[in-house]
């Protein structure tokens, strides 16, 4: 992420070419405000200035969420699709591959990837807002809380892939003789209270539309991984297997999860662009000599 600055080494300011390259006008020629550069395309630039080569790709906030929103209804869809083919012929091996791979309750598969990589690469954003909030003006809540918050994300993807809460469940559930594997959400909920308590005088510092899309993500996550956790354990105690009620709540709490991680990285990408005077979006990749 590069913040738009005046005249640059090695690019000639007024040329329209440059103009190009730097995101500065649209398909049609016309001279575009940087905040808005980009927003209209996709577009991949490749430059080579003091013998250095500069691959970048800039892209629009908006789009990438919206592709990232069709990411998790085609999981979705392909999880149910395998889940109720199984369930409804069992006669079908539950153990293959495509249902293995694509089921939103599995483990080291397609969905538990995209889950980890979402929080992985929220962590990196929150990190990086980190870093820059400690040097911003434009920034009003600590870079302490950020740099946590960072952390806390990736300890989170480690989870995701790694199932610890599952794991640290089955203990509290052979300890207790309670929800077997689902104990864990007793602690999980008191980390949660913590996390809010402590978190709360930050959020309230941070700009309304951040505030409110930070809540959001924050509710829908912790409703899925906690809220229909509960559910889902109910609904095993009362009934003693796993029906089409526990598909049903496993994925919308896996769902739920991947729509809080897909708003928070929209969230934190927009805090960047908007509030800390980073007007434009761009992943660069340099090769210097």
């Amino acid at each position: 992420m590069e913040k738009p600055v005046g005249e640059k080494r090695g690019f000639s300011h007024d040329s329209r070419l440059d103009r190009h390259s730097r995101g500065l006008l649209g398909p049609d020629g016309s001279a575009v405000h940087p905040a808005e550069a980009g927003e209209w395309s996709v577009r991949t630039r490749t430059s080579a200035v003091d013998d250095r080569l500069r691959l970048g790709v800039q892209f629009s906030i908006d789009r990438l969420a919206t592709l990232l929103y069709g990411v998790v209804a085609v999981l979705l869809c392909a999880s149910l699709v395998f889940e109720f083919a199984v369930y409804f012929s069992p006669d079908l091996p539950a153990g293959t591959l495509l249902h293995n791979s694509t089921t939103l309750n599995g483990e080291g598969n397609i969905p538990a990837l995209f889950s980890v990589v979402m929080l992985l690469v929220c962590g990196c954003v929150t990190f990086l807002v980190a870093r820059l909030g400690g040097r911003s003006a434009h920034s009003s809540s600590g870079p302490r809380y950020w740099g946590l918050l960072s952390a806390v994300l990736f300890l989170m993807a480690a989870d995701e892939w790694l199932q610890l809460h599952e794991t640290v469940g089955g203990v509290l559930g052979r300890v207790l003789n309670l929800f077997d594997v689902y104990a864990w959400v007793i602690p999980g909920t008191l980390l949660v209270l913590l996390f809010a308590v402590y978190f709360r005088n930050f959020v309230n510092g941070l700009p309304a539309p951040t505030r409110r899309s930070l809540c959001l993500a924050f509710f829908l996550f912790v409703g899925g991984a906690v809220g229909l956790e509960v559910g889902e354990a109910l609904g095993f105690l009362l009934t003693g297997h796993h029906g089409i009620l526990d598909i049903l709540l496993t994925s919308s709490q896996e769902v739920l999860e991947m729509l809080g991680a897909v708003i928070l990285l929209r969230t934190l990408l927009l805090y960047v662009r908007d509030f800390l005077g980073f007007s434009r979006t761009q992943l660069m990749v340099e090769f210097s000599r």
